[in-house]
């Protein structure tokens, strides 16, 4: 057996491993960024409504005699 038999099977595992990690990282950091992006478009979204209420209110507190 000697090289063929054991040794080359470990590496190309470990190899292998290596680069399903890779893969499940780089996959993970996408997708990550991708939810944090739209989480913030909803909180800018969010905050423009409540900017928008606190405005009418003021302007309705104003326009009173």
């Amino acid at each position: 057996m000697g090289f063929r038999g054991t040794v080359f099977p470990i590496v190309f595992g470990g190899i292998l491993i290596l680069f399903g990690f890779g893969f499940y990282h780089r996959y993970n950091l996408i997708v990550n960024t991708k939810e944090q992006q739209q989480r913030k478009e909803y909180n800018i979204q969010k905050a423009l409504e409540f900017r928008r209420a606190v405005q009418e209110k003021l302007d309705e507190e104003i326009s009173k005699p």
